[in-house]
């Protein structure tokens, strides 16, 4: 038999004989529901996949570590998605992916590897989280994730500098500065007017990004303290 699932997430399911047997957890707000038919063959496994594909990047360059957040949709035109590959940049340290689609990861050759419960005829969406070091202050170069084995790619990168000190742009490739936020709805960060924005270039998916920021940050000075006797 052939089982869908809405409303939870698909765990376990075995066949042996004439006995087939699921596993399934619920999410707790919305009703769980099976629905099985007759086993069909499917020959959309069998065609080569062609994807689409959206990056969009939260980078906070702090003094010590600078932090990564990044959501990943991927859009199936044809075929199926077992996994999904992005390339790292060097010397990032990718701590966590979620999302219930997902079953496992692994970095190996530069990569990051995401691999699917069960291939994705349609849809997915993931999140990464990480951390790399860079330079305190100086001319940065921010690290960009990008997609792999996609036809094409959208997306952008929104970079914060945290604690006191001013940024400025010296030099971006493949990117677009974005000076307003159109679409509030585009970023998942509120507070985004603070950040240094840019979105990807349409274009072909190989096409070359990079992105350089300059941070001066400002030196801890001693304060004088003064007793006031009279105001005015």
């Amino acid at each position: 038999m052939d089982i869908r699932l809405t409303g939870g997430l698909l765990a376990e399911k075995s066949e042996s004989g004439a006995e087939s047997k699921w596993l399934a957890y619920a999410r707790g707000n919305e009703p769980l529901t099976f629905t099985w038919r007759r086993k069909m063959e499917d020959h959309r496994l069998e065609q080569p996949l062609r994807l689409r594909g959206s990056l969009i990047q939260l980078l906070g360059l702090g003094e010590d570590t600078t932090s990564l957040y990044a959501e990943v949709n991927l859009e199936v035109t044809q075929g199926a998605a077992r996994e999904a590959r992005i390339q790292l940049p060097d010397k990032i340290t990718i701590n966590q992916v979620s999302r219930p689609m997902v079953s496992d990861w692994e970095i190996k050759g530069g990569q990051l590897a995401v691999m699917f419960l069960e291939p994705v005829e349609t849809t997915a969406r993931f999140v990464i989280t990480g951390e790399t070091r860079t330079a305190r202050d100086g001319t940065i170069e921010v690290p960009i994730l990008r997609l792999l084995n996609t036809e094409r790619d959208t997306g952008g990168v929104a970079v914060e500098v945290l604690a006191r000190a001013r940024s400025k742009t010296t030099n971006h490739r493949g990117l677009r500065t974005l000076t307003q936020l159109t679409s509030a709805t585009w970023w998942p960060a509120a507070n985004l007017h603070r950040w240094l924005r840019f979105v990807f270039r349409a274009g072909d998916a190989k096409v070359t990004r990079s992105l350089t920021v300059n941070v001066a940050r400002y030196t801890q000075q001693a304060v004088l303290m003064a007793n006031i006797e009279e105001a005015r």
